[in-house]
């Protein structure tokens, strides 16, 4: 094998290294904000305390394939302070599978964060199809990372991508 071959192979090892990076990053920005911040929240919300709110606006949209979308804000009171919120779930606006009702506008039972009173939701509950995404988000990430791992050990020691001959 020519110091050409060598060369080459470990340009395609950098840039295999950089393709298994940019998939890890990938994968684990959206499944932290999108699967695991809400997953914690919902885990660490025993705590929360139950308080009645106010539905202020609640409407409804049809987006593609005429699929129903909920939209709704609600206040509450913690001691003197009023709060806005707009989450039915944890897992954002939506209720996992199919959207939150729509709410009626007036009193409903909501749960806040005694500990940071902005965080509220109106349903205290965490989606398992959220849950299932976040096992393949981090299987997807665990897989990126050994093959980010393997590349660089092919880059530092050429000898050691014989196989690939």
């Amino acid at each position: 094998m020519t110091p050409d071959d060598y060369r080459i192979r470990r340009r395609g090892c950098a840039i295999s290294a950089g393709v298994s990076a940019l998939i890890f990053v990938g994968s684990v920005v959206p499944g932290w904000i999108f699967v695991w911040g809400p997953l914690l929240d919902y885990r660490s919300s025993d705590g929360w305390l139950e308080t009645t709110c106010t539905v202020t606006t609640s409407h409804s949209t049809r987006g593609a394939r005429n699929k129903r979308y909920s939209h709704f804000a609600y206040e509450y009171t913690v001691d003197g302070r009023t709060w806005n919120g707009h989450r039915y779930t944890f897992t954002n606006s939506n209720a996992g599978s199919g959207q939150p009702p729509l709410l009626t506008l007036g009193q409903h039972r909501c749960f806040y964060d005694p500990a940071d009173p902005s965080k509220s939701v109106i349903k205290r509950s965490y989606s398992r199809e959220y849950r299932n995404a976040g096992l393949v988000l981090l299987l997807m990430s665990a897989v990126s990372l050994f093959a980010f791992g393997q590349w660089i050990r092919y880059y530092r020691n050429p000898q050691s991508m014989r196989f690939l001959t």
